[in-house]
């Protein structure tokens, strides 16, 4: 599957066009037709959002592609909306990790398949809320009782 975005953007005196594609999971950003190989991280790979750094102009710069829409943020401004970029935050992956220990817990203690369901799917449940426009300390919240509810869901079926 192919999949292209493209844009174009000026960055002071100069217009930069962008082409982002997407060839059956490799990821290639062209900035005036120069390929820019982009490596798809574990986060973005989980919530289908991508936001991730690569070098441009000698700057840190970060691809960002959410629900269709593609810009690049340089030095804490995307330049096609000129909005401020934000930094993922670190604390989801703190939930993720925790999810994702069940399938281990699961396959040491023989919970199988059902520990397997339960963690990736609350783990993918608590990246997909972390990525979510809510108030920081709801989704701190809300990651919290989806961690304890599959950590206990999980240990009643190990009883079993």
């Amino acid at each position: 599957m192919r999949k292209t975005i493209q844009w174009s953007s000026a960055i002071g005196e100069y217009r930069y066009d962008f082409v982002f594609e997407n060839i059956e999971g490799k990821l290639i950003l062209a900035i005036n037709g120069h390929p820019v190989e982009i490596k798809l991280g574990f986060w973005s790979t989980l919530t289908g959002n991508i936001n991730e750094k690569f070098m441009f102009g000698g700057s840190e710069a970060y691809l960002v592609i959410s629900k269709g829409n593609a810009d690049i943020a340089i030095n804490g401004v995307f330049i096609n909306s000129g909005k401020q970029y934000k930094p993922r935050q670190r604390w989801p992956a703190i939930f993720v990790v925790l999810c994702c220990l069940l399938p281990v817990v699961g396959f040491v203690s023989s919970g199988g398949s059902v520990l397997f369901i339960i963690g990736l799917g609350c783990a993918g449940v608590c990246a997909f809320i972390a990525e979510s426009s809510q108030p920081t300390g709801g989704k701190v919240a809300l990651c919290t009782l989806i961690t304890i509810a599959a950590w206990s869901l999980s240990l009643f079926f190990m009883m079993l």
